[in-house]
């Protein structure tokens, strides 16, 4: 199904107000490892968080790109009406330039609320990942359709 209209202004409203996602990796031998990160995201739908290269969950991505996550609002309570992402996609540690300050902007935008000051130049081992959805299930215990799954 294609995400669009109203149900893709109220996931970017959504994913606005939410600053965690829940990522799952996993190693050459399949064992599976979870990290909360702080993100971000574009409008086509790109996920991007900051991390060190050196962490369990990147040095998994390193070696299988392959990655799922959660975005849950942990103040939902059980008898509250419900929203949530689920999403698998690929994920890819982010050298070039360009798109490193693309994903500064969008992060400022979030977290530092000031823009970007013009960069000459970056060391390019950046910290930023994007993670880029084949597959993103949306709940919303309020649509007519409460779980919708997409495809990219």
């Amino acid at each position: 199904m294609k995400l669009g209209g109203e149900e893709k202004n109220k996931l970017f409203k959504y994913l606005s107000k939410e600053i965690l996602i829940s990522l799952d990796t996993s190693d050459k031998k399949g064992n599976l490892w979870s990290a909360s990160v702080y993100f971000a995201s574009d409008k086509d739908l790109n996920f991007y968080f900051m991390s060190s290269s050196s962490t369990v969950h990147c040095r998994n991505i390193k070696n299988n790109p392959n990655v799922s996550f959660t975005i849950a609002d942990s103040n939902q309570r059980p008898q509250d009406d419900k929203f949530g992402v689920q999403v698998a996609g690929t994920c890819k540690h982010i050298y070039n330039l360009p798109e490193i300050i693309k994903i500064l902007k969008i992060w400022n935008i979030k977290f530092v609320k000031k823009p970007v000051p013009p960069l000459k130049s970056m060391k390019l081992d950046s910290p930023f990942y994007r993670i880029t959805p084949q597959k993103m299930k949306i709940y919303d215990s309020k649509a007519k359709e409460k779980q919708v799954l997409y495809t990219f």
